[in-house]
């Protein structure tokens, strides 16, 4: 929080959003009452006048008048400023929203602020006199109830979570990730380090002018929390050169870079903020693909601020659609080479250290403040959310041209992370008669599971999935994989196969080398004879020169890959027969009909016999 308070514009915005979100006691143990929630057209005047960084600090206000709303109303009523002010009922909102401010500023006068075409208010600037007026009373209150409860802080009064988060919060590296269509990362560090930044080992602990390279993205760069205002002073962040973003949205960008290629398209689905569609603009322009970003109507506000960002960061390749996910299908015109999507919904955040940030930045639930508040979301919201997941990615999973889809949460609860992967490719699987999808790796990890980080000191926690719709298997594919796993006993590999493996070795994909045999196999007698069956017996299978007469030991102990390789040679072999009869046949055919031509030609040219005269 300021030490010098806000502008009056944000209490007062502040005290509606914390009027609609607290829960207010029965009605035989309620001394401080609220109005009714304001009717949305007067809300609506506010937020006009509010800023992006009015709107933040209003909610995060009223986020933290939540948590201590107990304690705050009971200093209200101890201290007897309820009783001799006699405030109507549409005021206490905002005099708890300043009572928290308040104390948070150690009591201490604030000097008034006034942003740019804003000015005083006065019910705000009568609350804070008040107030200011009662301050010894409503301090020595306070100290009261803290030796009562044994409180070294008012932090002590908050459930363990949230007390670990509303400490952490000011402790977090702040992350901002490369804008390459304007500039590099290399030159970006070089220009950091000419305005006096130093970078360091990314497992050293940030603090001062610093900063370093992420360890799971490439194009993020970390910095201490407090290096954000010189930031805000610097050429980087005013031309949207360096862009600051939480790291989980910039995981997710990174997931979709290995699924990226040319024509291939990508949909953004769920909740989102421009940074993050800019981000993915300039990931999809390496290969000239467009971007579409759903659910965005033309008359909405966010749509108007999204095409503002992104003409300032240089993006050229999103087109923005009305429509919701759910409303398309594969057969609009629009998404005929949309090949990856990126599913984004709106959940609980409860993974976030700050929840509110990323409310407001990303177009997140604003319902969740009075749960997140406590320290855990209610069962009813948290079906509600979960439900729309599982449809989004569900949605997903039908487009019959998409072989990747990529899903991210800031989720802490796995109804909203792993339940919803497996019931999507559930459903999918029972919907479609499609390829199905399988979960692979993240390209943060080596592992081909879900990511998963917690929240710590060093960075927030989010869930991150990447599907891939799974491709046919050849019978080069079959042997290559019974080879790997040891199967054929170091038997050599047909030809074909072999050029398969080495175009694939030369693409980067991993080919592990088939087994050697052992020596002694060739120096023992009885060994040898018996490595002269085996090799006899697999030979039908991978050189056609099969005898089903020698069965194999070496065979039978691995069966299933040989059985599965034979069927596919014998499945080759039947398809080479099926097609040589046809042509034999055609051939026939084709004789037959010139045949037929010619003898009816030859009779239509003989001459007609001559009349003899009388």
């Amino acid at each position: 929080m300021s030490t010098q308070g806000f502008p009056d514009c944000v209490y007062a915005q502040a005290a509606d959003t914390y009027r609609a979100s607290c829960v207010e006691k029965t009605q035989d143990y309620r001394a401080i009452r609220y109005a009714p929630v304001p009717h949305p057209a007067a809300g609506d005047t506010v937020n006009k006048r509010n800023t992006k960084q009015n709107e933040l600090w209003a909610y995060e206000l009223a986020f933290n008048t939540l948590k201590f709303q107990a304690l705050l109303e009971d200093v209200l009523i101890d201290s007897c400023f309820q009783a001799s002010q006699q405030l109507p009922d549409d005021l206490m909102a905002l005099a708890m929203v300043m009572l928290y401010d308040l104390q948070d500023r150690k009591f201490q006068p604030r000097e008034p602020m006034t942003g740019e075409g804003e000015g005083p208010v006065e019910e705000v600037r009568l609350m804070e006199d008040s107030l200011f007026r009662f301050r010894t009373k409503l301090a020595a209150s306070l100290a009261r109830f803290r030796i009562k409860q044994d409180l070294v802080c008012i932090d002590d009064i908050l459930p363990k979570s949230v007390k670990e988060k509303h400490q952490r919060k000011h402790k977090l590296p702040t992350c901002a990730w490369v804008n390459t269509l304007k500039s590099s990362l290399d030159e970006v560090c070089v220009t950091l380090e000419t305005l006096g930044f130093v970078q360091v080992d990314p497992h050293t602990h940030l603090e001062g002018s610093v900063f370093c390279k992420d360890t799971h993205c490439p194009n993020v760069l970390l910095f201490p929390h407090q290096a954000r205002e010189l930031l805000d002073k610097t050429t980087l962040l005013m031309d949207h050169t360096l862009i600051i973003q939480e790291k989980s949205r910039s995981l997710a960008v990174y997931a979709l870079r290995p699924l990226l290629a040319k024509n291939t398209d990508i949909l953004i689905a769920g909740s989102f903020s421009a940074h993050t569609v800019a981000h993915v603009g300039v990931q999809a322009s390496v290969f000239s693909n467009v971007v579409y970003a759903c659910g965005l109507p033309a008359d909405s506000a966010h749509r108007e601020e999204l095409q503002a960002t992104l003409s300032s960061i240089g993006c050229k390749n999103v087109r923005l659609l009305s429509e919701q996910f759910a409303e398309l299908s594969e057969s609009d015109s629009r998404l005929q080479k949309v090949g990856v999507v990126l599913v984004l919904p709106r959940c609980t955040a409860s993974a976030l250290t700050d929840p509110i940030a990323h409310i407001i930045n990303e177009d997140g639930d604003r319902k969740l403040l009075h749960d997140l508040s406590q320290g855990a979301v209610s069962d009813t919201k948290l079906e509600s959310l979960t439900k729309k997941q599982i449809q989004d990615l569900s949605h997903a999973l039908t487009f019959p041209k998409v072989h990747g889809v990529v899903y991210c949460t800031c989720s802490v609860y796995a109804q909203e992370n792993e339940l919803v992967v497996k019931r999507a490719i559930k459903n999918a699987a029972v919907t479609s008669k499609l390829r199905p999808f399988r979960v692979v790796s993240t390209g943060c990890t080596d592992e081909e599971k879900f990511l998963r980080l917690q929240a710590s000191g060093t960075g927030d926690g989010c869930f991150l999935c990447v599907l891939k719709r799974e491709e046919a298997e050849t019978v080069q594919d079959i042997l290559v994989r019974a080879a790997a796993k040891g199967l054929l006993n170091g038997l050599a590999l047909p030809e074909k196969v072999k050029k398969t493996r080495t175009k694939e070795k030369q693409r980067g994909a991993p080919a592990p080398a088939p087994p050697q045999p052992d020596p002694s196999l060739f120096t023992d007698p009885s060994v040898s004879q018996q490595l002269h069956t085996d090799t006899t017996a697999a030979g039908g299978a991978l050189d056609h020169t099969r005898d089903s007469r020698c069965p194999s030991p070496a065979l039978n102990d691995n069966s299933a890959a040989h059985v599965e390789a034979s069927k596919a040679t014998n499945q080759q072999k039947k398809g080479r027969r099926r097609k040589s009869r046809a042509l034999k046949y055609s051939r026939r055919v084709k004789t037959k009909t010139r045949a037929t031509h010619k003898r009816r030609t030859r009779s239509s040219r003989k001459k007609p016999p001559r009349v003899q005269p009388a």
